[in-house]
């Protein structure tokens, strides 16, 4: 996405989460936003062992084999995120890249498979866009079985738009 543009966005501050083997997941510190997007900043890994990490915007990671029977990814069968394998008692830097959030309640996922006793740390950061404008609010519909009240909103709806076509009001 872009990055010159931060006058469109709220950058909030980078997050941690993390730990043992299992998924995490966290909320966008904002839900009613245009939009929602993270970047991965760094995985540290603790010295119990090597980890693997795997990280989305839009559902929970499937656990991704790095041995053994491997899972075949394709165009038809494909996984929205980014993976990391980092080595014991290392870190790497994560992609850097915003990613959008499109999971419905703003929410990124984490799932780390690790061995040993050890511990692995993601540090995420959260940007939202900023709205451009604010809805008008809407307009409320009135019952089914009130006919007369049903016609004026109409011929209120039809005056109103003949007024923005320009169309005098002695046609109307």
């Amino acid at each position: 996405m872009c990055d010159n543009c931060c006058d469109q966005y709220n950058i909030f501050p980078a997050m941690i989460i993390g730990g043992g083997p299992g998924d995490y997941e966290i909320e966008s510190p904002v839900q009613s936003c245009k939009w929602a997007e993270y970047r991965v900043i760094q995985i540290a890994n603790s010295a119990g062992g090597p980890a693997q990490v795997t990280v989305s915007g839009d559902s929970t990671p499937p656990t991704l084999p790095y041995s053994g029977t491997l899972k075949t990814l394709t165009d038809m069968v494909f996984f929205r995120g980014e993976t990391y394998s980092i080595l014991a008692g290392d870190s790497v830097q994560g992609a850097q890249v915003w990613q959008r959030i499109t999971h419905s309640q703003r929410r990124f996922f984490a799932r780390i498979d690790s061995t040993g006793n050890g511990a692995t740390y993601i540090t995420v950061q959260f940007r939202v866009r900023v709205l451009d404008h604010i809805p008008a609010p809407i307009e409320a519909v009135p019952h089914k079985d009130l006919g007369q009240q049903i016609n004026i909103a109409r011929e209120k709806r039809i005056n109103d738009r003949l007024k923005l076509a320009g169309i005098p009001e002695r046609y109307h």
